[in-house]
């Protein structure tokens, strides 16, 4: 056979009426071995409780084909050739080619189900012919009198209508079908004998039947419940709705289903194509039933308006009742107000007493005005003609009692428009309570600023005390020097004098007899040497050829020494580039680049902040969602003990290497200084508690402590057990036995053994004894339930297994379930399970490779002998080793530095920063994710604070909490995966658009909700789009969309600050036609004592409703005005602090908008809060950056993708034709 004819995948296709029993059927074609693909309807109760078993994109098509072809699944009348056709040339053969392609290729077997399939059935086998499939029918078969009850139920049919879509879809099922592989099933006789039916099944498509799946579909899907009724044959005759043809099409199927003839019979096609027939007759009187059905539907939708209608009515009657009663009562309040206004005649009678009284005392004064009239000859008249006056106004007196009537009938009037006005000022002084309330937090937040300035000035009293007393052991230590010169001094000169006589004895031995003696022997020395620096070097030399990495020769290395001793000075090789050609800067250019360094050193020093530094978050990682726990390693060694006083002098701690660092070349970080925990002792309290604050609040789980235990001596225990015995100090915990010598390893004495290790038998019951308390806490971590122990290095246990064996029967004898002890991957030791272990933690820098770039740098220590090696190759090649290991727990470093321990000779990894460090930490959760257990999702970090070895997660003065950020934030991507997103989409589907000007904001701090809800509820001129972080709760969202009638709502990532979330929210608001919009963030700039009142500030004068208007106006009435933005926040990159550190992110943004050349000198929206006109952002789409385009989210201040964005908006509206003015200039008040 050729291979245009070979099959080119299996597909079942289910066909049958609407209600016919096609689910339960679909559903047990899995027990067959067919896949219904991943992307079904769920179940809905009271319709199909156990599934529709449809898929949603095939069921989806189906229902786009009907429409387009002015069709619908309860129609009567069949596609036809025109309907086809015109389905050709809107290319929906091809589309749903593609669609079943993809479902097909993805299983060896697909099977769908959609009753609309048999109504669409010429359609799909012009689709399955071209695709060349190997497709079988299967019809599903049920009593008419159950499916037309069924619908009249449902949907309301009447039951003629419910027989002839039967007869339809079955008609089409069987016409369509023909010459195909089909077969006919009794939905009735499958829920009574389920084995037989699908059997039948089987053998009709040669397809195998899965006993388990057979089982399960019969005991736990199939149930009885799911016929609402069942008919026989003989209950048709009785309904007389029901037409003939149905009865006899139904009854010749039964006997197919029954096997007692074949769907192939001639007999029965025969029959098929008759039925068919008669049914096509039928066509015209078909279309003219479904035009009688659609009106009669839309006259039921008719109906149902006019009952509302009426109910409305009646409810309006019953409202008008209600007022009638409120009426009565107010016509019963009129009359007493009618018996108060009689009083207030009376009175106004008194007053006209009292004004006719009035009246004659300006008679008095006509009489005193006659004779100025005589004295003024000129206002005789004047004055004659204020006499009728007045005695028009006596003679109006009554009328005016009328008037006044009148008047208190207005002022009635005037006190119900008081009464509105004393409401209007009620909710006013409401407003001002909120105001109040607001203002009262701020001070809140005021008192807790100046809280803890006065701790950081209570702290930094205490560093300068500290300081003032090192001044003060600095001016002994120049005294002891002084004295110790002068004592070197006389030791030379005593010295000098021996050496004197050292020489003289030297030429008296030279002359004797017995040197001349010895000359063959010391001939023979220098051969010896010349023989072992023969063989030496051909060693070095097999050893550089050997075909192995460099973590599998370090590991050989490791292995060598351990059991040869011996060959540490043949095989070793100490220092690989002793030899190299190191490039050193020449005097002439060497300025600059310790130029550089000194700039950057004494920034940290004086605590200057730089682009790199992160400050404190005021969040704290939600422990309740983390599907990874996070352990740092702890270095207790930050006080002083006996045994570093006599080894390293006095007062020595972790602090005084590490103060002394120097960089050895640029680019090199060091001195590595602490930034807000300072130059701490270990001894105090307060700063554990402080630590574990830190610890908790980035969403570190624990601390694994190192354990300094030798023989039954231990030494740096004090930190340790202040936590064991406080239970205050509650952060989690577990131990790592560092099982070495303690050696003089950082002073390069590494024979030089302070400490010995004895391991013994009764060492290990000892050890265990000793750390048996710290097991027993509480707060011990474990895993299943067993305490974790990490060995450092077990290689050197005598024999690990017994040792482990002894330390499980202590433990089960002090009543724990066991222990979980697992060994550190170090020194090239990795086969945990060979010891009898239970686990591996990686501790690097140990076991894994890394290129030496030490020869690329540029050397500020022309003496400089240690190595440099990549970071970020070290991180990928450490998550590649322990691909598709069981129980290994992936471990990660901020970096690695020795060179506080090692002066000029420190091991030192370049290239770490936090967001390679957060790179390296995410492969790690996707490792223990993918690999390990829930109780097993463990990633460890090197470590909470090796300051000595440049590795520490507590905050510096270069990076502050950048590296304590990068892991929180990390953290809060991994949380529990909660099933948001249907919710959301649901929502945005209901969102409609009621207005031309949307509100887009960023909501990433939660508490600032009701500050964003007030803006929105007194702004309903403005729609509201908001983006939210995906670390949201399921709470949190809910009380967003409760909040909220109509509301655009997207989840994103913690990454591009608010920018990203708006550049992913722009198109939609595009999409929607937007004239203006307003973008706000929940701005908290914890780095900035003002942050809250900036935003406050920016907010009131965006949003206010008494400004809102006005910013529309201008924007409505000047075509030109493209962004309106906050009064004083338009700043100038002419100032090169707003450049400094975002000039290479600019260039980059404007080189992908082609606009390579242009001068970077305009001006920007310093926030990025503003009024646009959509129109005037529309360049933002040709940027095309992507997610990953965007710097991981670090807390960076300044310098990022975003930050470069957020210079650019006014600036690309300026480009296509709008300029940017600020609020205060477009003719609004802004207080």
């Amino acid at each position: 056979m050729s291979n245009t004819n070979k099959k080119q995948g299996r597909l079942i296709i289910v066909l049958g009426m609407h209600r016919s029993g096609t689910s339960a059927v679909t559903r047990g074609l899995q027990v067959v071995g067919a896949s219904l693909g991943g992307n079904l309807y769920p179940a809905m109760a009271g319709v199909n409780e156990k599934g529709f078993w449809e898929d949603i994109e095939l069921n989806s098509l189906d229902n786009e084909i009907l429409k387009t072809i002015d069709s619908d699944w309860f129609r009567l009348a069949p596609i036809n050739d025109f309907d086809l056709q015109n389905l050709r040339r809107k290319g929906y053969i091809l589309k749903a080619a593609e669609l079943l392609r993809r479902k097909v290729e993805a299983t060896e077997i697909f099977a769908f189900k959609d009753p609309r399939a048999a109504k669409l059935l010429p359609f799909w086998n012009e689709v399955i012919d071209h695709l060349q499939l190997d497709a079988n029918y299967l019809i599903v078969l049920r009593n008419p009198l159950s499916v037309v009850k069924s619908l009249e139920k449902r949907d309301g049919f009447a039951p003629e209508h419910g027989y002839l879509l039967w007869l339809g879809h079955v008609l089409e099922s069987l016409y369509s079908s023909a010459e195909r592989t089909r077969i006919v099933v009794n939905y009735d006789q499958l829920m009574h004998s389920p084995d037989r039916e699908v059997a039948r099944i089987a053998d009709a498509f040669n397809l195998q039947i899965n006993a388990k799946e057979l089982t399960e579909y019969k005991n736990d899907f199939l149930d009885a419940q799911l016929r609402h009724t069942i008919y026989s044959p003989s209950d048709l005759l009785l309904d007389a709705a029901c037409p003939p043809i149905v009865r006899e099409v139904h009854s010749r199927l039964l006997a197919v289903a029954s096997d007692e003839i074949t769907i192939n019979d001639p007999t029965i096609l025969a029959e098929i194509a008759r039925w068919t027939t008669e049914f096509e007759r039928q066509k015209s009187v078909l279309g003219l039933a479904d035009m009688q059905h659609s009106k009669i539907a839309s006259l039921s939708q008719a109906v149902g308006e006019r009952d509302g209608q009426i109910a409305s009515l009646s409810q309006a009657v019953h409202e008008r009742d209600g007022q009638i009663i409120s009426l009565s009562q107010a016509v019963g309040e009129r009359d007493g107000q009618i018996a108060s206004l009689s009083q207030a005649v009376h009175e106004r009678d008194g007053q006209i007493i009292s004004l006719s009284q009035a009246v004659g005392e300006r008679d008095g004064q006509i009489a005193s005005l006659s004779q100025a009239v005589h004295e003024r000859d000129g206002q005789i008249i004047s004055l004659s003609q204020a006499v009728g006056e007045r005695d028009g106004q006596i003679a109006s007196l009554s009328q005016a009692v009328h008037e006044r009537d009148g008047q208190i009938t207005s002022l009635s009037q005037a006190v119900g428009e008081r009464d509105g006005q004393i409401a209007s000022l009620s909710q006013a002084v409401h407003e001002r309570d909120g105001q109040i309330i607001s203002l009262s937090q701020a001070v809140h937040e005021r008192d807790g600023q100046i809280t803890s300035l006065s701790q950081a000035v209570h702290e930094r009293d205490g560093q300068i005390a500290s300081l003032s007393q090192a001044v003060g052991e600095r001016d002994g230590q120049i005294a002891s020097l002084s004295q110790a010169v002068h004592e070197r001094d006389s030791r030379i000169g005593d010295l000098t004098q021996t050496v004197v006589e050292r020489d003289s004895l030297m030429a008296q031995i030279c002359n004797s007899y017995s040197w001349r003696l010895t000359h063959p022997l010391r001939v023979s020395r220098l051969l010896m040497k010349r023989v072992k620096s023969g063989i030496k070097q051909p060693i070095r030399t097999i050893w550089r050829m050997l075909p192995l990495s460099i973590g599998q020769k370090f590991r050989l290395k490791a292995a060598v020494l351990r059991y040869f001793p011996i060959a540490e000075r043949l095989v070793v090789e100490r220092s690989p580039v002793a030899n190299a050609s190191l490039p050193t800067l020449p005097a002439s250019d060497a300025s600059n680049h310790y130029e550089n360094e000194y700039r950057e050193r004494f920034n940290v020093a004086v605590n200057r902040h730089g682009k790199d530094f992160v400050p404190l978050s005021a969040e704290s990682v939600d422990a309740g969602r983390l599907t990874v726990k996070v352990i740092a390693f702890y270095l207790p060694q930050f006080h002083p003990v006996p045994e570093n006083d006599e080894n390293w002098g006095l007062g020595f701690t972790e602090w005084t290497n590490v103060s002394k660092a120097t960089p050895q070349f640029s680019g090199h970080y060091q001195p590595r200084l602490p930034g807000e925990l300072g130059f701490y002792d270990l001894r105090l309290k307060e700063v554990q508690h402080r630590q574990i604050e830190l610890a908790r609040r980035y969403g570190i789980h624990g601390f694994c402590y190192h354990h300094y235990w030798f023989g039954g001596k231990k030494i740096l225990q004090k930190p340790f057990q202040q936590v064991l015995s406080d239970p205050s100090l509650d952060l989690p915990f577990c131990l790592c036995w560092a099982n070495e010598n303690w050696t003089r390893r950082w002073d390069g004495g590494d024979q030089e053994i302070i400490l010995a290790q004895n391991h013994s038998p009764e060492d290990d019951l000892a050890f265990l004894a000793d750390i048996l308390p710290a097991l027993q806490d509480s707060r011990y971590i474990r895993i299943d339930g067993k305490p974790l122990l990490i060995v450092y290095r077990p290689g050197l246990l005598p024999d690990p297994a017994a040792t482990a064996l002894r330390w499980r029967k202590a433990a089960a004898e002090a009543g724990l379930p066991g222990l979980f002890i697992a060994s550190a991957a170090t020194f090239g030791f990795e086969d945990y399970e060979s010891i009898g272990y239970d686990g591996l933690v990686q501790f690097p820098p140990h076991n894994v490779a890394a290129s030496d770039i030490t020869s690329r740098q540029t050397l500020l220590n022309p003496n400089f002998s240690g190595h440099v090696y990549d970071y970020n190759e070290y991180a990928e090649n450490a998550t590649k080793v322990i691909a598709d290991k069981k129980h290994t727990f992936p471990c990660v470093m901020m970096n690695w530095d020795n060179e506080a321990r090692k002066p000029g000779k420190g091991h030192i990894f370049l290239g770490a920063s936090p967001e390679s460090y957060k790179s390296w930490l995410r492969r790690c959760f996707d490792f223990v994710l993918s690999n390990n257990k829930q109780s097993e999702r463990l990633v460890f970090i090197n470590a909470w604070n090796e300051w000595a070895e440049g590795t520490y997660l507590e905050p510096d003065r270069r990076y502050g909490y950048a590296y304590l950020h990068a892991t929180a934030d990390l953290l809060r991507q991994y949380y529990n995966s909660e099933d948001l997103d249907e919710s959301i989409k649901i929502n945005n589907q209901r969102f409609v658009k009621k207005n031309e000007n949307a509100l887009v904001a960023h909501l990433y701090y939660f508490d600032l909700l009701p500050e964003l809800l007030s803006l929105i509820e007194r702004n309903v001129n403005l729609d509201a789009f908001i983006t939210i972080p995906v670390h949201f709760s399921r709470e949190q969202v809910g009380e967003i969309l409760a909040s909220l009638d109509n509301v655009y709502v997207l989840r994103v990532q913690n990454r591009g600050r608010d920018i990203l979330p708006f550049l992913n929210i722009y198109p939609i608001i595009k999409s929607y036609s937007y004239a203006n919009l307003v973008k706000v963030h929940s701005k908290k700039s914890p780095q900035r004592a003002d942050g809250a009142l900036l935003r406050k500030r920016a907010l009131l004068e965006l949003l206010d409703p008494s400004i809102v208007p006005g910013v529309l106006r201008a924007l409505n009435t000047d075509p030109k005005i493209g962004l309106i933005a906050p009064s004083n926040s338009l700043c100038s990159l002419s100032n090169s602090d707003y450049l400094i550190n975002n000039r290479k992110q600019l260039n980059y943004c404007l080189s992908r908008l082609g606009l390579v050349d242009s001068s970077l000198n305009f001006e920007f929206i310093a926030g990025s809060m503003f009024w646009a006109r959509v129109d005037a952002l529309r360049m933002l789409s040709d940027l095309s950056l992507r997610e990953e385009d965007f710097e991981e989210e670090l807390g960076q201040l300044d310098g990022t993708l975003a930050h470069a964005i957020e210079r650019l908006f006014c600036f690309l509206g300026k480009h296509v034709g709008y300029r940017t003015l600020p609020v205060d200039q477009i003719g609004i008040s802004v207080a």
